[in-house]
């Protein structure tokens, strides 16, 4: 992780305008130690989430996770929030809030006691992301599991966020749960959107594509729970190739048929608007947003692989996730040793650099650190801060590291609870996905006008969202660039520091 001091002081001056805010996060770039399609997928997913959803969550609302690679957390807001985040897993749904996303877990209990969380868009990063496709699994799975429990936990909690936090609005709250409904929902919506679109152009009728759709999810669900990590990252890549190729052939059909149904309309003198144009107001929203971003617009160029993936992702990723449940690893911090050539190489070069070190240096006692000693020689005003940011650190090592720390729910009864959980969640999730891709392929199929009930599907799963996030990118924009122009051209008149909150 890569960070300059420009970014950590316009995360302290964010921190400072307001002392309500506990944390505050700024624009992450990924890159990897290989160059792959993997990296590229993540670049463009990253700049797209970034410009848009993060920002619309900070004006409409409140940021939901600070992402821990590049954060600023209050210390007030860190002791606030201390004793329930160190508490022990006593349950199978503790897991998922707590051992599968640390950060969003944090974020989730300072939203809960009133605290805010904001997005600064000129505070860049970078951060090194899973380059190889079994990596890149593993941490989605978390990823997903940790948004979906932590997005359940805060809705079950919403009249206390509601009561203590002023940033839950209505349409904050309308808004993150359509959000959460089209991650539980996005298998069946996005195979009813692939099976209309081969439909429309192609002719492959959805009472066939359909029906062998739910029969390949059922299959895959049954091959995630229970063949091994290898044997299902190698179904996964397969249908992750299969479905690019689809989602190809559907673009540069689609892009014949809006040709030609244009030149159509041109030569009778009337251009007519098709329902199925509302599709290109999503590629529109990503340009956009790309264009208020000059600096970070040359990531469109990954877009081409994030649309051959996307489908995949948004069909098998939550299938693969809630499936291995069970298994706990991490992924991305394990180590391996048949990791790939450029870790080895790495490796291998920081391992000759340590070789060539002949004599470790000294540091002079006159130099070094003596808590107590350095606390009666300190400046008085400093000594009362020192006093009692070390007594914090001595009763968090003892709350958290002592001998009589609650560990919580043995392993084994653990992971025998997670797999009747895992069973019960597969069978919900595939229920739910069945009933509303067969509700939207009978929709489509009982009204004679098929373009139209296409882009009645289309506009009314994704409108709503796309609207929140482009009002949202745009006012964080203006109000992000308005405050850079102000400090660049005037500069300070004060200091910046974080104030405590009162």
């Amino acid at each position: 992780m890569e960070f300059d001091d420009k970014s950590l002081v316009r995360l302290i001056d964010l921190c400072n305008r307001d002392k309500n805010i506990g944390g505050a996060c700024g624009r992450t770039s990924p890159k990897g130690h290989c160059n792959t399609p993997v990296v590229w997928y993540q670049k463009f997913e990253y700049a797209k989430d970034f410009w848009m959803i993060k920002s619309s969550q900070n004006v409409i609302g409140c940021v939901m996770c600070c992402p821990g690679c590049f954060s600023l957390y209050r210390a007030t807001a860190i002791q606030d929030v201390m004793h329930m985040y160190c508490e022990p897993i006593q349950s199978e749904f503790d897991v998922f809030v707590k051992d599968h996303g640390e950060d969003r877990w944090l974020c989730t209990l300072m939203m809960l006691k009133g605290w805010k969380l904001e997005y600064s868009s000129y505070s860049h990063n970078s951060t090194f992301c899973p380059d190889n496709f079994l990596e890149f699994l593993k941490q989605r799975k978390r990823w997903v599991l940790s948004e979906m429990s932590n997005l359940i936990l805060v809705f079950g909690n919403i009249r206390r966020l509601t009561q203590n936090n002023s940033t839950f609005s209505l349409i904050y709250i309308i808004y993150i749960l359509q959000m959460f409904l089209l991650v539980m929902l996005s298998p069946g919506t996005t195979v009813v959107v692939l099976t209309i679109s081969l439909d429309i152009l192609f002719g492959l009728s959805c009472l066939y594509t359909t029906p062998f759709c739910i029969g390949s999810l059922i299959l895959y669900s049954v091959i995630c729970s229970t063949k091994s990590i290898q044997a299902q990252s190698a179904v996964t890549s397969a249908i992750t190739i299969f479905l690019g190729g689809i989602v190809l052939s559907v673009s540069v059909g689609y892009m014949k048929f809006f040709v030609v149904d244009t030149i159509d309309d041109l030569q009778d003198g009337q251009l007519q608007f098709k329902q199925y144009y509302l599709i290109l107001l999503l590629m529109t929203a990503v340009l956009y947003a790309a264009l208020i971003h000059p600096k970070e617009a040359w990531t469109l160029i990954h877009g081409l692989t994030f649309l051959v993936v996307f489908p995949a992702m948004y069909i098998l990723l939550p299938f693969y996730a809630v499936s291995n449940i069970v298994d706990q690893r991490w992924g991305t911090r394990e180590s391996d040793s048949d990791s790939t050539s450029c870790y080895r190489h790495m490796s291998d070069r920081l391992f000759a650099k340590e070789k060539n070190i002949n004599k470790r240096q000294e540091i002079p006692e006159s130099q070094q650190f003596n808590g107590e000693r350095d606390l009666e020689t300190c400046d008085p005003a400093k000594t009362i801060l020192l006093q009692k940011e070390q007594t914090f650190w001595e009763d968090l090592r003892v709350s958290i590291l002592g001998t009589d720390v609650n560990l919580g729910t043995d392993q084994v009864t653990l992971k025998l609870r997670l797999k009747i959980l895992r069973n019960r969640l597969v069978g919900i999730l595939l229920l739910c996905n069945i009933i509303w891709a067969c509700l939207l392929s009978s929709l489509y199929l009982t009204i004679s006008k098929h373009d139209t009930i296409f882009g009645i599907i289309t506009c009314s799963v994704y409108s709503f969202s796309l609207l929140i996030q482009l009002i949202g990118l745009t006012a964080h924009k203006c109000d992000s660039f308005f405050r850079e122009f102000v400090i660049r051209t005037f500069g300070k008149k004060h200091p910046i520091w974080i104030h405590r909150k009162d």
